[in-house]
């Protein structure tokens, strides 16, 4: 044959240049596979390897039956197709978790349409691609394994690539319940892409990405954080249009301008614009709550005296923004309620040494990125 089909696991980066490890050919009694639930999205890795060079490459999902009957259509199979990107000397990854040395990892996953109308359904001899597929469960799917015959073409050569897709009978809820908050730094993905890249429409592709696969990334979109300094009634806009109706963002941020980490009256104008704005919206008929989503932003990584007690300043100027505004939610006792939750972490003690603050931190100070390497872990814990 002129190719190998094999599987992976939808945690594991396959280099291009890796051997097919044993029983991971794709067969009959070994087909691509996933289990999940209802309303959610599963990934399936499945690899091919060339023997010689291929071309026209394509990816074919297939409309899967269970035992009752049921169909899982071949619309809720999405397709992507991996890029590359060469880890030499010069990675900083050497001697992490997960680095298998030099070689070609995958990287960006791109629809295979756009890949096809590029023309870079390619594959060189001797080298593994990564054929990505997400699964998208309905969220009225029935119960039960789903199996059937997808298939992949090179050339004009066609293979059946067997599939099968266990449901269990539980659904998720469309609302992400976990107040869990991931850090995406827009800059790094700029530098990995390059700028002439880095366009809304791409950065909003790794957040919608995040979304369904129902990760919380606490600070995106289109912040604009120069434009919110001075005007912070355009982030109340902002919050209302892009955070506070998304069932998929259950924590958001709050960032205070350079420099003003410990400014009372920066996070008194972020308050007072967000109050008001919810208040409109309550007025206008709409349940919502904005302070049930809105996190604060403190230091991250303390590791040292001095930098717990910067933290512990800028948590005692959040205390006392929110003790200055919470009157205006007095009528209002779900907001105020949720509002006040962000300072029932008082009092705060006199300065902490990098000793106390393994036992300290859990009751008194809120930090969105503890550091472990330097104090008590386990207490801390």
């Amino acid at each position: 044959t002129t190719g190998t089909l094999w599987t992976a696991l939808d945690s594991e980066n396959v280099l291009q240049e890796e051997a097919i490890p044993s029983g991971r050919q794709l067969t009959s009694s070994n087909p691509l596979q996933v289990e999940s639930v209802k309303n959610s999205v599963e990934s399936m890795n499945l690899q091919l390897r060339a023997k010689q060079d291929l071309q026209e490459v394509n990816f074919f999902p297939a409309t899967l039956t269970n035992e009752n009957g049921n169909k899982l259509s071949a619309e809720c199979f999405e397709t992507l197709w991996a890029k590359y990107v060469y880890c030499g000397d010069g990675t900083n990854e050497i001697g992490k978790e997960g680095y298998k040395g030099k070689g070609h990892y995958p990287d960006a996953l791109v629809p295979m349409q756009n890949i096809i109308e590029a023309d870079e359904n390619r594959i060189s001899k001797n080298c593994n691609q990564t054929i990505w597929i997400n699964v998208h469960i309905p969220k009225d799917a029935k119960a039960g394994t789903y199996t059937g015959n997808a298939k992949i073409i090179f050339g004009k050569a066609e293979y059946k690539v067997p599939m099968k897709v266990k449901i269990y009978n539980v659904t998720l809820s469309d609302k992400l319940n976990s107040r869990s908050m991931f850090g995406c730094w827009r800059d790094q993905i700029e530098k990995g892409m390059g700028t002439d890249h880095f366009y809304a429409e791409v950065r909003n592709n790794y957040y919608k990405f995040a979304e369904d696969h129902r990760i919380n990334i606490g600070s995106y979109r289109e912040n604009d954080f120069e434009v919110y300094e001075n005007d912070k009634s355009t982030f109340a806009e902002f919050f209302a249009r892009e955070i506070a109706f998304n069932d998929r963002i259950s924590t958001y941020r709050i960032e205070p301008g350079e420099g003003k980490e410990a400014d009372v009256n920066e996070y008194k104008a972020y308050l007072n614009a967000l109050i008001t704005k919810n208040i409109e919206l309550l007025n206008q008929g709409f349940d919502v709550n904005f302070f049930d989503k809105i996190a604060f932003y403190t230091s991250d990584e303390p590791d040292t005296t001095s930098k717990w007690n910067t933290l512990k300043t800028e948590n005692q100027a959040i205390q006392n923004a929110v003790n200055a505004v919470k009157y205006r939610l007095d009528n209002y006792p779900k907001l105020k309620a949720s509002l006040e939750d962000w300072i029932n972490l008082t009092p705060f003690g006199n300065e902490y040494t990098v000793k106390q603050v393994g036992t300290i931190l859990p009751e008194y100070m809120r930090t969105p990125c503890p550091q472990f390497s330097d104090v008590e872990s386990a207490s801390m814990r």
